[in-house]
């Protein structure tokens, strides 16, 4: 088949997942994309560009895959594609994305124009795929949710017609193995934006705190810093055996192969990108019981995983690691590996 694929945020895991589905996949794809900045001028932008790329391209594809950042309704209506079978893969999605600072009313017009976006396209395609069932659940509370909003004419949103048409489908991966380790020192990991989604202020507390108990650790920070940053960064210097943003793969994959404990106090994940590439690496997860979560955790080994509260995640990473717990969750990620997942993909996208 020929598929043109849609990204208005080409960079991160939306690019990880499209270069390692195009790679991987028996078909013809062709990738039309935008970088990956300005988030809300993509989402309600951004078919103009890619509706221009795809008519200066004079290609006849057989399928349109759009990322769930693209406003599929109007790239349609520029592109007059209105005949090509359309598939979403949505990282995420609005109704679930939490409201930062800066939007502090959950009905504000922000919050729910960007919702409606994700909506509009999921009405007009004819497959919704999630990259997980936190997600597609989240997704489809939000329809249900915003149909007793809005104040009429809502038989149109038929939530048990695009329950019907939704299902998940995991990212993919190029995943490396490795044992973990047990150090007499843990070397606990950071590897995330310093965005409030992620709840850095929980982290970095948390290991002022173990700092100042006299507890031994070292810190490796990898991702871009914000003001607050550089305070917990005077803070933990002499812990930190690296803080800041790294330039290639090979250079971050570096760093995890040094760390033995990833601790996730995130208020945001769709999936947990971050976390399936520590685990394959040997780190042991101590993660909060919410979002994805407990789909990247076999159940045999939850109890050793999930944590309670800050108080009860200070314990634990004081405890240590299993060997057999970071071993056991290794075996639960393969299913995650392109090879493995491929064959599923190729079969979704030819409609079989």
């Amino acid at each position: 088949m020929k598929i043109t694929a849609l990204e208005s945020w080409y960079g991160g895991s939306h690019k990880q997942w499209l270069d390692g589905l195009s790679k991987h996949s028996s078909h013809d794809f062709e990738l039309l994309t935008m970088t990956d900045s300005h988030w809300k001028w993509r989402m309600q932008g951004g078919s103009l560009e890619l509706a221009a790329q795809y008519k200066s391209q004079k290609r006849s594809p057989d399928l349109i895959l759009s990322s769930s950042m693209v406003d599929l309704s109007l790239f349609d209506s520029l592109a007059k594609t209105q005949d090509i079978p359309k598939v979403i893969y949505f990282h995420e999605n609005q109704f679930a994305y939490p409201v930062s600072e800066m939007d502090t009313d959950k009905l504000n017009a922000r919050d729910q124009h960007y919702a409606f976006i994700n909506l509009k396209s999921a009405l007009i395609a004819n497959s919704l795929l999630f990259n997980s069932q936190y997600n597609m659940n989240s997704f489809l509370d939000g329809v249900k949710e915003i149909r007793n909003i809005l104040p009429d004419y809502t038989d149109s949103i038929d939530l048990k017609a695009l329950e019907k048409k939704s299902s998940v489908v995991p990212l993919g991966f190029d995943l490396i193995f490795k044992k973990p380790k047990v150090l007499d020192v843990p070397v606990i990991l950071w590897n995330h934006r310093f965005e409030y989604d992620k709840n850095p202020d929980d982290f970095f507390n948390l290991m002022i705190d173990l700092k100042e108990e006299n507890f031994n650790f070292k810190l490796i920070v990898l991702g871009e810093g914000s003001e607050k940053s550089s305070l917990w960064k005077e803070r933990l210097k002499d812990s930190t055996l690296h803080w800041g943003k790294v330039d290639t793969r090979e250079e971050y994959f570096k760093w995890l192969d040094l760390a033995t404990i990833i601790p996730i106090t995130s208020n945001q994940d769709f999936f947990g990108i971050s976390i399936v590439e520590a685990i394959s690496r040997g780190l042991h997860p101590f993660l909060p019981n919410r979002l994805a979560y407990p789909e990247l955790i076999p159940e045999s080994e939850r109890k050793n995983v999930f944590y309670t509260d800050i108080s009860d995640l200070r314990s634990r990473i004081k405890m240590g690691i299993s060997e057999m717990t970071v071993l056991e969750c290794q075996k639960h990620l393969t299913q995650y590996e392109w090879k493995n997942l491929i064959g599923r993909y190729d079969s979704i996208l030819s409609g079989k």
